[in-house]
């Protein structure tokens, strides 16, 4: 399965940023979604595969940080990969087939600003899970498409983070991750090896 679509980060933004902190991370809190998975099914309803979904956001505005005016640039990239659990079934012996899967893995996070004088990057990963449920319509033996809802979600307990070269390791405090929870909705292709 190849999809593409949108999704939206659904972490509350943190009350102790300014008006225009809050602005710009409401900017990269929605953006562009795809993903990816293959599935072997070991029954005809039952089978095991691997997930890859990517999250994509980015944003510029002239604005003023720190006493200096400029444009700001900020991009954020929230990645998981992982093995997944896959179920489907056709839709009373029709060529609509109900598809979910659920997968644990590898959940990754790099943000970007650049600003006059100002280069961040903050990166990290943690454990995270996603699920998805589809309808996909058959219009040949192997080929179809489908539409899908996913969630993913994560928290990050702790982040490298490079400011004009010089990197620093950032600990959240506990229950006060960053929370990676997202939810997406896509359209892509489905094709059937058999």
């Amino acid at each position: 399965m190849l999809d593409a679509g949108y999704n939206w980060r659904t972490a509350k933004i943190s009350p102790d940023l300014d008006g225009f902190q809050k602005h710009v991370i409401k900017q990269v809190k929605s953006g562009f979604l795809w993903t990816g998975s293959l599935a072997y099914y070991i029954k005809d309803y039952y089978g095991i595969g691997l997930t890859f979904q990517q999250f994509g956001a980015s944003y510029e505005v002239f604005g003023e940080m720190n006493g200096q005016t400029g444009v700001l640039k900020i991009s954020d990239r929230i990645t998981f990969i992982g093995p997944a659990f896959a179920i489907q079934a056709p839709l009373r012996n029709s060529d609509w087939i109900v598809d979910l899967s659920m997968s644990i893995g590898f959940m990754g996070y790099v943000s970007k600003i650049k600003f006059p004088n100002y280069n961040r990057t903050a990166s990290g990963a943690t454990f995270g899970s996603q699920t998805a449920i589809g309808l996909s319509y058959k219009f040949t033996p192997q080929w179809a498409i489908g539409l899908k809802l996913q969630t993913a979600s994560g928290i990050l307990t702790q982040y490298t983070e490079e400011i004009n070269g010089h990197k620093t390791t950032v600990t959240f405090e506990p229950k006060n991750g960053e929370s990676l929870a997202q939810f997406g909705i896509s359209l892509g292709v489905r094709y059937y090896i058999k």
